[in-house]
């Protein structure tokens, strides 16, 4: 998923998939321009797509991967952040982070979840299982 062949336009690949990269707001949506341009960003995170992308591997297989979701605290204080959509996946599952070892292991999208001050945490979501 952090290995791609093409740069993040924010943009769907191809027509009917998701963005390619989505700027997530701390309230649980999508950031706009206003957001950029209010002067003080203490919270936000940076969504990429795993599950759909056009990208073919070596062998001529089409490319899949977890979702990444990466939420960032700035502020001096502990801030609350809603978790976007998962792709299909029921969770989000922390796969790293700089918080104190308090933090849940898994949380659902759309869901609180508590960000230490000054803190970075990164979630992945599995692929749904295809038959």
């Amino acid at each position: 998923m952090l290995s791609r062949k093409n740069f993040l336009t924010g943009q769907p690949p191809a027509e009917g998939l998701p963005k390619d990269v989505i700027w997530w707001n701390a309230q649980g949506r999508e950031m706009i321009q206003d957001d950029w341009d209010s002067g003080f960003v203490s919270c936000f995170g940076m969504v990429l797509s795993g599950g759909n992308f056009t990208e073919i591997d070596e062998t001529g297989a089409s490319r899949k991967g977890d979702s990444v979701c990466i939420l960032m605290n700035a502020h001096h204080e502990d801030l609350d952040c809603i978790l976007p959509p998962a792709e299909g996946a029921t969770f989000w599952k922390v796969r790293l982070t700089t918080q104190d070892g308090k933090s849940k292991i898994r949380a659902r999208p759309g869901k609180k979840f508590r960000l230490q001050s000054r803190s970075l945490t990164v979630f992945i979501a599995p692929v749904p299982a295809t038959t």
